[in-house]
């Protein structure tokens, strides 16, 4: 336990910076920081997928087919259908108990584990195959879920 408080509070420099800009005031930041770190958040993202699929290569066992999937699929599993059945099914009970809960709310509810989690689970020393596995196979999901609602 003692670990994990210890990897909390001194492997988290996303949580400090957050907590900065937050405290800021709010002209502190020039105009032009602003935009880069806008932009820095959309450059990562096929860095973080790259991050996701190298993972998967590294952890993967010898299938015949090659896949990338380790043998054991269930922790992946039961990581989508929390994140994507059981995180909407929780706001929708708990929070229409408390307040009227916002559609776009709902609808954030259902997405898939992010590439953010990457950092979560390398930083406390959790599986780093069955969190890539749960951003792809999520992630996929959602893609072919919204492509088929779009085409309807």
């Amino acid at each position: 336990m003692g670990q994990r408080i210890s990897a909390f509070l001194f492997r988290n420099p996303p949580l400090y910076g957050a907590l900065a800009a937050v405290l800021a005031p709010r002209g502190i930041s020039p105009q032009w920081l602003i935009e880069l770190s806008r932009l820095s958040v959309i450059l990562v993202l096929p860095v973080g997928f790259f991050a996701v699929g190298a993972t998967i290569a590294v952890n993967r066992d010898d299938e015949p087919r090659g896949r990338g999937y380790s043998g054991d699929r269930a922790p992946a599993i039961l990581a989508i259908a929390g994140r994507m059945l059981l995180a909407p099914l929780l706001l929708a009970l708990l929070g229409g108990l408390v307040i009227a809960v916002p559609p776009a709310f709902r609808l954030l509810s259902t997405m898939p584990t992010a590439l953010n989690v990457m950092l979560v689970s390398r930083a406390f020393g959790l599986s780093m195959q069955v969190t890539a596995e749960a951003i792809l196979v999520g992630t996929t999901l959602v893609l072919f879920l919204c492509a088929a609602l779009a085409i309807r």
